[in-house]
């Protein structure tokens, strides 16, 4: 099935801004109007469209995941979309669900990385599950009561989303320790730069597959 002209303008629109953006990045008021138009054609499977794109965005990104000093034991961002993907086809029931959901968050609220740390953007693999399974909670909240009146989408929540986490953990940059933790690697706090080359580029190439494949494909299945 095609994507709904509207749809595919706010593509088009998005692609020329991220050629045209400076530092190569797609900005939050593009996703807004994507995920308006999705909405505005029709809520449930506008919805939809989101919480496939968000699977398929952390999928694309798991290569990245480094758990270093997370246990194996706690919840891990495979099996966070392992579950989404679960819901969206009706193969888990949303307590389960809305019980797994609460044990991640609760766990990035207790051992999620600063943006100081070197390990943050591998920590941002997680962020990106964590959101990807609140998608599809979320969705199948909306599919379970029938809900028909439009959805309201924030564009500051646009900033939040799985595909802000996935752009930070592939764009990467270059991290720099503050002089005085540089001596303990596990205490160390630093700074990181976004904008070194070979992050815009990686940047520019994710952000390039999820408006021309992602998207499309996140549309077919839903």
């Amino acid at each position: 099935m095609p994507l709904p002209p509207a749809v595919a303008a706010r593509l088009g629109e998005a692609l020329s801004a991220l050629h045209r953006h400076p530092q190569r990045t797609l900005l939050p008021w593009y996703r807004h109007a994507i995920y308006t138009a999705l909405s505005a054609h029709s809520l449930p499977t506008g919805l939809h469209v989101r919480a496939w794109l968000e699977i398929a965005t952390v999928q694309h990104l798991l290569f990245c995941w480094q758990p270093r000093a997370w246990a194996t034991s706690w919840p891990q961002p495979e099996h966070l979309v392992a579950l989404a993907e679960q819901m969206l086809v009706g193969a888990t029931d949303r307590a389960h669900a809305g019980a797994q959901l609460n044990r991640a968050q609760a766990f990035a609220d207790v051992v999620g990385e600063p943006d100081t740390s070197i390990a943050y953007c591998t920590w941002c693999v997680y962020e990106a599950a964590l959101r990807t399974l609140h998608s599809a909670y979320q969705y199948d909240q909306w599919r379970a009561v029938s809900v028909t009146a439009p959805a309201s989408i924030d564009a500051i929540g646009c900033m939040d989303d799985a595909s802000t986490y996935a752009a930070i953990a592939v764009g990467g940059g270059t991290w720099s320790p503050d002089g005085a933790t540089a001596s303990d690697p596990g205490l160390a706090v630093g700074r990181w730069e976004w904008q070194t080359p070979e992050a815009q580029l990686r940047r520019a190439v994710f952000w390039e597959w999820w408006l021309r494949e992602a998207i499309p494909s996140a549309w077919r299945k839903a």
